[in-house]
């Protein structure tokens, strides 16, 4: 019983975690965080940019050692994934008669996540330097506070937050629903196929429902340190909030453009004339409540996961054999 209380106890105290706000003027004292990265790069032990190397790699130059542990750790089991996958599969993509394992989900959600863990790394370590030389917009959010963001009763309370996860989640199913010719109602409870294989439905949509938290666990933080603890704080210092803000939205949509690519080349001119502006529209949103917050990371990563936690999951529900855990993909935003 005591433990229990315990466990309950350690929780609740993980998912209020305080809402951190960044510096937004130059007279403001110094704040811990920006102690704590002085310290870091101060007594450094080699240089941060070795986190271009490999994921974690600039967390342990800065003395950081439990996020270099969890960033290393998870990037290497990744990696072993995606490896053996590909080396096992016979997957043929395009019925050429010629293996695409490279295509697989089984590769490209765990090469996708550690895509991401590398993102969060360098951003991480970009954001302890500008921390550390006490500028204006850096924001102090930890890693472990950006996992947490989405189950963060002090985030999730701010009607920004909830309020946002509604709208962008309804103009995201909308969108898709309307423009994809793939979603087969039909198939609604059937049992899901989860990496090339049909399974139970009894624990497929439970081992769907990880997965995808999973893989937006990675997604959410990373883009949200590059894009706006990054490049949006980057812009309002040279060049104005309003301003870093318009700039750094429109590139977050634009860097998604390459995902044509992983599109049937029928959907790709659909993505690029509805998808990309969807996009680029939630970056505006995203945008807007990382600055309103104070250039907190927070509001923004949890409004960002559970925007691509519950599109996926609608996605899931609605067509089982065709989503980001099959072979074939329903087209998405």
């Amino acid at each position: 019983m005591r433990t229990t209380a315990l466990v309950a106890a350690v929780t609740a105290a993980a998912c209020s975690r305080p809402v951190q706000t960044a510096r937004t003027t130059l007279i403001a004292p110094p704040s811990q965080a920006e102690i704590d990265a002085g310290l870091a790069v101060d007594y450094r032990s080699c240089s941060p940019n070795l986190g271009w190397l490999f994921p974690g790699l600039g967390q342990l130059c800065l003395g950081k050692k439990p996020e270099a542990a969890v960033l290393s750790s998870l990037a290497a089991a990744e990696i072993g994934t995606a490896v053996a996958v590909g080396v096992t599969t016979d997957y043929d993509a395009d019925g050429d008669g010629q293996p695409d394992p490279f295509q697989h989900p089984g590769v490209n959600l765990p090469a996708s996540a550690v895509q991401d863990l590398w993102l969060l790394g360098l951003a991480h370590a970009w954001i302890t330097g500008a921390l550390a030389r006490r500028e204006l917009y850096a924001p102090p959010d930890t890693m472990a506070d950006l996992v947490a963001a989405p189950f963060n009763l002090e985030v999730l309370k701010r009607p920004a937050v909830w309020a946002g996860v509604l709208g962008t989640l309804a103009v995201g199913i909308g969108v898709t629903l309307a423009l994809s010719e793939d979603v087969d109602t039909d198939e609604v409870g059937d049992d899901p196929n989860l990496f090339g294989e049909t399974v139970d439905g009894t624990y497929g949509y439970p081992l769907g429902g990880l997965a995808g938290a999973g893989l937006f666990l990675h997604v959410a933080p990373a883009e949200e340190a590059l894009f706006r603890g990054v490049i949006q704080s980057n812009l309002a210092r040279s060049m104005g909030q309003t301003q870093g803000w318009v700039v750094a939205s429109l590139l977050f949509g634009l860097a998604h453009v390459p995902n044509i690519y992983a599109l049937p080349e029928e959907d790709r001119k659909d993505y690029l004339l509805y998808g990309i502006p969807v996009i680029t529209a939630a970056g505006f949103y995203l945008g807007w409540v990382y600055r309103s917050s104070d250039y907190s990371l927070a509001p923004s990563t949890a409004v960002h996961f559970w925007y691509d936690f519950l599109l996926t999951a609608t996605e899931f529900a609605l067509d089982p054999q065709h989503s980001i855990f099959a072979p074939s993909m329903m087209f998405t935003w």
